[in-house]
């Protein structure tokens, strides 16, 4: 959605060949470029020392203008933080449909067929399941199975509300 926000305004930028573009649809409309890692858009980049992560939306926001080839001007009026704001615009002012975890429903399948929690078999298949998932240990962490699901759920795009 905020690919199709940004096109739109890039359009009527580009009509307006006397340099007075009327004022954006989206003015007014809560969302900040400031908003990206509170919201989780774009890519995640790292996680700072309190383990607060941050989220880069530079390579969609390159491949966005190199698709639509922007020129040097444009480039100026339209910078990375205007796809930001427009991306945090669309995620504050549409709404989400994503679909069940897959993680949550494998776990409790394996947790059924093997026994219960507390059994001996539950406890070698979550060691298992735990190294698969990268565990040295063999423990499962507690943001194991948020990390699955962020790589394996099927997310649709926003609709605007």
């Amino acid at each position: 959605l905020a690919a199709r926000m940004f096109s739109a305004e890039l359009y009527r930028y580009r009509r307006c060949s006397d340099g007075k573009t009327p004022p954006s649809p989206f003015l007014g409309m809560c969302g900040d470029s400031t908003d990206i890692d509170s919201l989780e858009l774009g890519i995640l980049q790292h996680e700072n020392n309190q383990g607060v992560p941050t989220y880069s939306l530079e390579g969609i926001y390159a491949s966005l203008c190199s698709e639509l080839s922007l020129n040097d001007e444009e480039m100026i009026a339209f910078p990375l933080s205007s796809f930001e704001r427009l991306s945090s615009v669309a995620a504050r002012n549409g709404f989400n449909i994503t679909t069940q975890s897959p993680f949550r429903a494998y776990y409790s399948g394996m947790t059924r067929a093997n026994g219960g929690r507390n059994s001996d078999r539950h406890k070698h298949s979550v060691k298992k399941l735990a190294r698969a998932l990268g565990s040295p240990d063999g423990e499962l962490k507690r943001d194991m199975d948020r990390e699955v699901e962020e790589k394996v759920r099927l997310l649709l795009p926003y609709v605007w509300y």
